[in-house]
C-alpha cells in the first residue's frame, strides 16, 4: 500500500497541472510562528503504521480500510493536479537537529501537493482505525493525529486550510467506512 500511495503522491506532482501553483495569502499560516521542534511529530506519522503490526487485525475491516485510504489518496491526487498550491519553504538560520530534519524533509518532499494534507488524512484514518480496533487507544491516537496535523503548519509543510481539508476528508471517509462496516456486520449476523 505504501508504494501505491507514494506513486499517487509523487505521480500527481509529476503530471502537468491544470493551472499554475498559487500561494494563499489569506491563510493563517502566515501569522503562526515557525517551530522546528514540531518536525518530530510531523515525522512520527511514519511510525504510526507500525502499530498495525502489534494488534490482531480483522482482515475484512483492514481490507476495507486500505481501500478507503487509497480512494482518499486518489481523490487528493486529482485535487493536487487541478488546484496546485505553493508554500515557500521556511528560511532556516538555526543550526540544530530540528532545522536539519526540516531541511531534509523539504529536500525530499514535493512542493505543490498541499490541499488536502495527506499527512492529516493518513494520521486521522490510522488513528480512527487503531482506536476502533482498540477502544483504549482511541484518545491517545486521536491526540497523536492532532499533534501531527498541527505540526504540518508549524514546520511550514501545509497551509491551515490544507489541514482543515485533510481533516474533513478523513472524517468523511471514516464515516463512510463505518457505515459499510456496520452494514457488513448486520449481514453477517443475519
Amino acid at each position: 500500500m505504501s508504494v501505491i500511495l507514494a506513486v499517487m503522491y509523487f505521480g500527481a506532482h509529476a503530471l502537468p497541472h491544470l493551472q499554475s501553483p498559487r500561494i494563499i495569502e489569506w491563510d493563517p499560516v502566515w501569522h503562526i510562528p515557525f517551530f522546528g521542534a514540531f518536525i518530530v511529530p510531523y515525522l512520527s506519522l511514519f511510525l504510526m503504521p507500525l502499530l498495525f503490526f502489534v494488534q490482531p487485525k480483522k482482515h475484512d475491516f483492514f481490507r476495507r480500510w486500505t481501500i478507503t485510504v487509497l480512494v482518499t489518496a486518489a481523490f487528493s491526487a486529482i485535487i493536487f493536479v487541478t488546484w496546485p498550491l505553493n508554500l515557500p519553504c521556511q528560511m532556516l538560520n538555526e543550526n540544530d537537529i530540528f532545522c536539519w530534519l526540516v531541511t531534509l524533509t523539504y529536500s525530499i518532499d514535493v512542493r505543490g501537493n498541499f490541499f488536502p494534507s495527506q499527512h492529516v488524512v493518513l494520521a486521522f484514518l490510522m488513528a480512527f482505525a487503531l482506536g476502533y480496533e482498540h477502544p483504549t487507544w482511541r484518545w491517545p491516537m486521536i491526540i497523536w493525529a492532532a499533534l501531527i496535523a498541527v505540526s504540518t503548519v508549524f514546520v511550514r509543510q501545509h497551509y491551515a486550510i490544507d489541514v482543515a481539508g485533510g481533516l474533513v476528508l478523513a472524517v468523511t471517509a471514516w464515516s463512510v467506512l463505518l457505515r459499510l462496516e456496520h452494514r457488513q456486520q448486520k449481514t453477517q449476523t443475519g
